[in-house]
């Protein structure tokens, strides 16, 4: 079970998660602790911590020993949220607003490009998702 950091949680409403996340985002690229890589969760190194969107996201609220997929109970809100940042990330905006129990019929016209090509597009692409969820009152 994972523990949180504080006070700390995650945001609720699908806009103000996606925004949290992509501010978890821009910390851990700053911070000389992380290592951004879209195809790890979060693995602890000796040195630094490797992370994904999804892993960046819940190392701000919870404390996580090893790989964060091994400290994950099914079907909570931590793993719902760490599936559905996996899925918008890769680009399957639909399968992620369904982890977050958003009806995706109206909002899957977003592009998510790969975060490799270009962090930049990347994090306009999960601004612009969060500016349409928040229009349609999520």
């Amino acid at each position: 079970m994972l523990k949180t950091i504080g006070k700390k949680r995650l945001p609720r409403k699908p806009s103000k998660l996606l925004r949290f996340a992509l501010e978890s985002l821009k910390l851990r690229e700053k911070s000389p602790k992380y290592r951004i890589n879209m195809s790890k969760w979060f693995i602890r190194t000796p040195k630094f911590c490797m992370v994904c969107f999804a892993g960046a996201t819940l190392s701000r609220v919870y404390r996580m020993k090893n790989n964060l997929l091994d400290e994950l109970t099914y079907n909570t809100p931590p793993y719902r949220v760490a599936m559905a940042l996996n899925y918008i990330h890769k680009n399957m905006v639909r399968s992620g607003l369904e982890w977050l129990n958003v009806p995706a019929s109206s909002l899957t016209d977003v592009y998510i490009p790969p975060y490799e090509k270009g962090r930049r597009n990347f994090k306009k692409a999960i601004k612009t998702l969060a500016d349409k969820l928040e229009a349609n009152g999520y």
